[in-house]
């Protein structure tokens, strides 16, 4: 997986993985490239990417991220809320009913709908911020698997 400038290796073992790492790194230097040595991680069984936990076939919620989550003060503007309700959206896919339970949330940044803060909208946000206490995992895609969709969609 690469995205600008961090490349996420991933191998199915030991073997293949230094095959995939010396793969790379000719590319890199075929390309002109190099990767800086003191920011590069090797054999790690996690690693940190884009905001993720990558733990072998999981992936978790950054649990720096998740204690942000859970000391975040109850929004008193709506530049305040808009900012948690960003940051809580980027683990949307975590949290089971994101668009139910952040309704009365969503429902705030309607055009034309003023900014108040009412006790649906204090009980979503509670609801929604514990969510987060668990901090869920996801397990990586296996087609070998029953395959359920599940589509979350608001108006």
């Amino acid at each position: 997986v690469v995205y600008l400038d961090d490349i996420l290796i991933y191998s199915n073992n030991a073997l293949q993985h230094d095959v995939n790492v010396r793969l790379v790194l000719t590319k890199l230097r075929s390309a002109g490239l190099f990767a800086k040595l003191e920011k590069c991680v090797f054999d790690a069984q996690e690693v940190e990417f884009f905001g993720y936990l990558v733990i072998e076939s999981r992936l978790k919620m950054d649990p720096s991220k998740v204690e942000t989550i859970l000391d975040w003060a109850t929004p008193a503007t709506a530049k305040d809320f808009q900012s948690f309700l960003g940051f809580a959206n980027f683990y949307r896919e975590f949290i089971v009913d994101f668009a139910k339970i952040s309704s009365p949330l969503t429902a705030l940044t309607r055009k034309n709908h003023p900014f108040t803060w009412s006790s649906a909208a204090e009980s979503a946000f509670v609801t929604l911020t514990r969510a987060f206490t668990p901090a869920p995992v996801m397990k990586h895609f296996d087609p070998n698997l029953p395959i359920i969709l599940e589509t979350d969609a608001f108006d």
